[in-house]
């Protein structure tokens, strides 16, 4: 499995969302993280764009999904 974040999907409120996704692939990714946005009555991608940045995960680290600072 592959680790992607996301930092830029819509959200309900306007600071954004940001979410943590495992897949095999970033379409398997992009494809699973759509499904639970529209679970939750969000815009997927095919009315709001957004980016997947993959993750290593050969490696210890932490990265800072939403710091509150827009």
């Amino acid at each position: 499995m592959r680790i992607f974040i996301c930092t830029d999907h819509a959200a309900f409120n306007p600071v954004g969302g940001a979410s943590v996704v495992l897949a095999e692939s970033e379409a398997e990714a992009g494809k699973l993280l759509d499904t639970m946005l529209r679970l939750r009555g969000l815009p997927d991608s095919g009315s709001h764009r957004y980016s997947l940045t993959e993750v290593a995960a050969d490696r210890a680290q932490a990265v800072i999904l939403r710091d509150g600072e827009y």
